[in-house]
């Protein structure tokens, strides 16, 4: 059994990485990946069990996928706005944008009202291409 303190330092790292990378989501195999490139080489079932924890205590955002995809994961911290509202996500470059805003706060309280559906923010993200991803993609096409 592996003692506390190297427990401790892989979740510091674990930790570091995740809020070094707030603005992109990340997988368990980007953080592994991570891990070894630092050689501090952890089980996976550790990182998602940290991960579990992480998300329990409203630190990060977990975000599931299309099926067969994997989750992807994002630090928040303390910043409970992020528990408040929808993302959404750059499906090229990964970016994430926050979508807090007048409009949305009324189609939720739309959804809510008139469809009895509460929405769950830690876990939801709407998929598309940013503005810069869709310019480079039209200067490439030219």
């Amino acid at each position: 059994m592996r003692s506390n303190s190297y427990n401790t330092k892989s979740k510091k790292i674990i930790l570091q990485y995740l809020k070094s990378n707030t603005e992109n989501t990340v997988t368990v195999d980007d953080i592994k990946e991570y891990l070894d490139s630092v050689e501090n080489s952890v089980n996976v079932t550790t990182i998602y069990r940290y991960l579990n924890k992480l998300f329990k205590e409203h630190y990060i955002m977990k975000y599931t996928g299309d099926l067969g995809k994997k989750a992807t994961y994002r630090y928040v911290g303390t910043d409970s706005a992020c528990h408040e509202h929808l993302h959404l996500q750059c499906s090229e470059c990964g970016k994430i944008i926050h979508l807090n805003c007048e409009y949305m706060d009324k189609m939720i309280q739309h959804i809510s009202n008139n469809h009895d559906f509460k929405i769950k923010f830690e876990n939801t993200i709407l998929f598309g291409k940013c503005k810069q991803c869709e310019l480079r993609e039209k200067r490439k096409n030219v």
